[in-house]
């Protein structure tokens, strides 16, 4: 049962931490790079700095920090693998599928629609959270690391 649980916690916790970090990364790619008027923020880009973000949030939320190095470079491996690889997947799912967003503020464009960069955020923290959950279950119920 206390394996259920925290599993159950860890989940949790690494989606509300990834949602919060992802956005907090759309953000600080959005704010940064328009400082500098010599860059041009692309929304690929922005997927990039939301996938880095969720990447973080999820590292930390399946991190034990009694685990050996290994285990902790591998945790990291796949938390910000498959952070990025979701946060790309869903910038290319609003550029096959044109999702359109109303009453947004505009975000690094120059259109009258808004890109929906919330899908990069969703799906890279989907995407990350499953596989950090998948390895750190693995973990738990093979080595019973609670």
């Amino acid at each position: 049962m206390e394996k259920i649980l925290a599993m159950a916690l860890r989940g949790g916790l690494s989606f509300l931490l990834g949602l919060l970090f992802g956005i907090a990364g759309l953000f600080i790619v959005h704010f940064v790079f328009f400082n500098f008027p010599f860059f041009r923020v692309t929304l690929f880009l922005m997927a990039l700095g939301s996938g880095f973000g969720v990447g973080v949030a999820v590292f930390l939320s399946w991190l034990k920090p009694e685990s050996t190095v290994d285990v902790k470079l591998i945790g990291c491996i796949v938390a910000f693998g498959a952070a990025i690889i979701g946060a790309v997947a869903g910038y290319y799912y609003t550029e096959l599928y044109d999702v359109e967003v109303r009453n947004v503020t505009q975000i690094s464009t120059g259109y009258l629609k808004s890109p929906a960069v919330w899908v990069y955020v969703t799906w890279g923290t989907f995407f990350s959270t499953a596989l950090g959950g998948m390895y750190y279950g693995f973990r738990l119920f093979r080595y019973h690391e609670v």
